[in-house]
């Protein structure tokens, strides 16, 4: 393997991989003979539409070497070239085939060189702490629990504030489809910042329902934004968040058994 570094400026790098073909035959005649292995329905063992077999190793072989070859060879480059990258490398440019070696173009970047001061000349100040207050304790104990929260069945499934809603959502503007303007079977709780502008048409719906709303559409809609659009919304499923009890299995994530001793 051949890895010749370009320096992009900065922090940004790049390696230009070579790989002779002896080198990555192996690799290449695995994946094509595990793709021999195939069985197609309507085909006999080892028959295979024309042109399938080839087809198929680009893919396959595609998705090997950015698994496993490529991380392979890009560690052992930046062994040699003595670097530490920073950054998950991107494939710019990649080639191979059956016959002819790999080659890969790989985009990352480095970690800077820092020289740290003599922390020996470093003044600290001590501060005290501030005190918390009884609300902002409050409100970390009430954040804390909506994170641990979960959805249970509604007896009366109707959609509340708070809910967990499952949707689908088609919306147009004079006609004709928008960027973000559909979805389907997302999910979002009311009341969180999750398409505010259709949460309130939400409200009061049963699993199963449809409703036609108009909506103006906000800022997050950019060139859209200001814009009237016009929503067909779906309701799959409601389901209500249930906060844990504040026991002590509760207090046991972080360490302690009671609220007391969360407070303390």
């Amino acid at each position: 393997m051949q890895a010749t570094l370009e320096d992009l400026g900065q922090l940004k790098r790049a390696f230009q991989i070579e790989v002779p073909l002896e080198e990555i035959k192996s690799t290449y005649d695995a994946v094509y003979q595990r793709l021999r292995n195939t069985r197609l329905n309507g085909f006999r063992p080892g028959k295979f539409p024309k042109g399938w077999l080839d087809k198929r190793f680009k893919i396959v072989m595609q998705q090997e070497v950015e698994d496993t070859v490529i991380p392979r060879y890009l560690n052992q480059a930046l062994h040699d070239h003595e670097l530490s990258a920073a950054t998950q490398a991107s494939i710019e440019a990649l080639e191979f085939n059956r016959r002819s070696p790999l080659s890969a173009k790989l985009l990352f970047e480095v970690k800077p060189d820092l020289e740290l001061p003599d922390y020996t000349k470093l003044k600290l100040e001590r501060r005290t702490p501030e005190e918390i207050t009884k609300e902002e304790l409050d409100k970390e104990i009430e954040g804390l629990q909506q994170s641990r929260s979960r959805p249970v069945a509604k007896d009366n499934p109707v959609v509340e504030d708070g809910d967990l809603v499952r949707i689908d959502f088609e919306g147009t503007v004079d006609g004709e489809k928008f960027e973000d303007g559909t979805n389907e079977n997302i999910v979002f709780i009311i009341g969180s910042d999750r398409h505010p502008e259709l949460q309130p048409h939400l409200l009061g719906m049963r699993p199963e329902e449809t409703k036609e709303v108009d909506v103006t559409l906000p800022e997050a809609f950019e060139e859209d934004a200001g814009k009237t659009a016009h929503y067909t919304l779906i309701l799959n499923s409601v389901e209500r968040m249930e906060l844990p009890e504040l026991d002590e299995a509760f207090f046991a994530n972080w360490g302690v058994n009671t609220e007391e001793d969360f407070r303390e």
